[in-house]
């Protein structure tokens, strides 16, 4: 699914930004003259259910104006500056979001184009461009892990608010610019336990327990730049900092016990983001590492501790493994690479019959994608 956020919000205002040229405006009051935004689903993705944009969050929004015979894609380099940074936030009496600060309404004549960032805190850190669009040139996710940034598709020419289903406004679909590790999951290759009866297990009976899961080595800063007319085929691009530190995150830290489920395999929950339940991870392109440096690189890395029984009586013998992966190598048959708008969950099955690390990654839009990992 492509978890893209939607709000219907009418945006109230009291000015209008100074311009160079006089922009006359529909400001009688008339509430369809208001400038409205209706943030709505992709429709390509219409057979999955979309996110819902949270209530407590909001978004900066921004205009260009042209006059009447002008479009943007002809004439952006005459816009001029309409809406600036205007923050959209949800207003539960009204049961709609809207600058609550500030009104604006829809010219008279000519048209605007609209551009919109999340949350409205990035735009800090955000120029917006005629030629470029959105522009971060220093982003740190690491230091930012609350904040999922999404750029909304462009609007362009518009002169007033559009009816989409049941809702009146801007269209204003939002797309995810980061990517997101989303959980782990552990299921064994068969029941290696088969004779168990109550607490007695048969000889070379095993058991399994997840000691830790970490990511490791990712690079987490970044610039950032959405072009000029951002869409579901126009997406931005991100470029890693070469000063870039290197991050290290420990999804769990615990001792949990795998057990066969010949339905699907259980999630392990992240205990020690410090109360986080995900990893936002910069969009990016790993490089092949030496066997040698496979440490030091982008990596994940699982330990477990096996409980191997000698006979029937409960007595066992444990060791523990460590089994780790470069990124680069998990997501090969994807170019190697962590893309925008993803969501990701590895699937670890433990797998005695090979001692080899099988990654199977399916790397799809921001939904319930899997990553199938057999150790």
């Amino acid at each position: 699914m492509k978890h893209l956020s939607y709000i219907l919000g009418v945006v109230a205002m009291l000015s209008l930004m100074p311009s160079c040229a006089k922009i006359e405006r529909k400001d009688d009051g008339v509430e369809d003259m208001q400038i409205c935004y209706d943030v709505i689903q992709d429709r390509s993705a219409v057979t999955k259910a979309a996110g819902v944009y949270p209530t407590g969050e909001s978004f900066a929004s921004y205009a260009w104006y042209l006059p009447d015979g002008m479009d943007w894609n002809s004439y952006r380099a005459y816009a001029e500056l309409y809406i600036d940074k205007a923050e959209i936030s949800y207003n539960s009496s009204r049961n709609s979001w809207y600058d609550q600060t500030r009104t604006y309404y829809w010219p008279n004549t000519g048209s605007l184009t609209f551009f919109s960032i999340s949350p409205a805190s990035v735009a800090e850190s955000a120029e917006l461009t005629k030629d470029d669009g959105f522009l971060i040139s220093s982003w740190d996710v690491a230091a930012n892990q609350d904040k999922d940034i999404m750029v909304a598709d462009i609007q362009t020419d518009k002169n007033a608010n559009e009816t989409v289903g049941s809702f009146t406004g801007v269209p204003t679909i939002f797309r995810h610019k980061l990517a997101m590790i989303e959980g782990f999951t552990f299921n064994t290759f068969k029941d290696y336990a088969p004779g168990k009866s109550g607490d007695t297990y048969k000889d070379d009976d095993k058991r399994f327990f997840i000691q830790s899961i970490k990511v490791n080595n990712l690079k987490q800063e970044g610039q950032f730049v959405s072009g000029n007319a951002p869409s579901s085929t126009s997406i931005g691009q991100w470029q890693v900092s070469g000063t870039s530190a290197e991050t290290d995150y420990t999804w769990f830290s615990e001792f949990e016990e795998v057990v066969y489920n010949s339905s699907g395999s259980e999630p392990i929950p992240a205990n020690n983001l410090g109360g986080k339940t995900s990893i936002l991870v910069l969009p990016q392109t790993f490089t092949n590492p030496d066997d040698a440096d496979l440490e030091y690189e982008p990596n994940i890395e699982i330990t477990y501790v096996t409980w191997e029984y000698t006979n029937d009586s409960g007595a066992y013998k444990s060791y523990e493994t460590t089994a780790r992966a470069s990124l680069y190598s998990i997501l090969a048959s994807v170019g190697n690479r962590l893309d925008m708008n993803k969501k990701i969950t590895f699937n670890i099955t433990i797998n005695l019959n090979s001692n080899l690390i099988i990654w199977a990654p399916d790397q799809n839009d921001w939904t319930d994608d899997d990553f199938n990992i057999s150790i």
